[in-house]
């Protein structure tokens, strides 16, 4: 009987280990979700700039200066050129009070689902002078506001985050 007890305790030990790494795990996947769609808009963003149509006005910015974050969290350069092309690390909005919020939040492109959320989500653009390509480097990482939503089994301390990477 002693034995039979030792052996359910350590079974009854992984069952909770296994839940703690499933809910990261899920965690993880909704960032890489989310940072996906960051670059799916970006896209759509200078596919629309570069076919003649007009890309959403809340996101332009037309006088970024290449290599610095942008004024306004969420906004692109309206080009991608030397002038105007890479962008240091900028952050989407978080609260609703943030300019670009009604394009990025629930009812835009729903990237940031809610305010105060469990993650925060930046992006960088870099040129690729060898393959003539610009890369757009996307991070989700866990939120460090106390009061925001958080991730079971998922924190800051634990380093988990997503880096999604994509050309164009």
């Amino acid at each position: 009987m002693t034995i039979m007890a030792l052996v359910l305790v350590g079974i009854l030990q992984m069952f909770s280990v296994s839940l703690v790494i499933n809910k990261g795990s899920a965690a993880r996947t909704q960032m890489l979700f989310k940072c996906q769609q960051v670059v799916e808009n970006v896209r759509y963003f200078y596919y629309l700039s570069r076919a003649g149509s007009t890309p959403p006005v809340i996101l332009s910015d037309t006088v970024h200066a290449t290599g610095a974050a942008m004024a306004v969290a969420g906004t692109l350069p309206l080009q991608l050129d030397a002038a105007h092309g890479e962008v240091a690390q900028t952050f989407l909005p978080y609260v609703k009070s943030d300019a670009t919020w009604a394009y990025w939040g629930p009812a835009g492109a729903n990237v940031m689902e809610q305010e105060n959320g469990p993650y925060k989500i930046s992006y960088t653009i870099q040129r690729d002078l060898v393959q003539n390509t610009w890369v757009i480097t996307v991070s989700a990482t866990p939120t460090d506001v106390k009061t925001a939503t958080r991730y079971f089994g998922i924190d800051l301390k634990s380093g988990k985050r997503v880096d999604y990477v994509a050309q164009f």
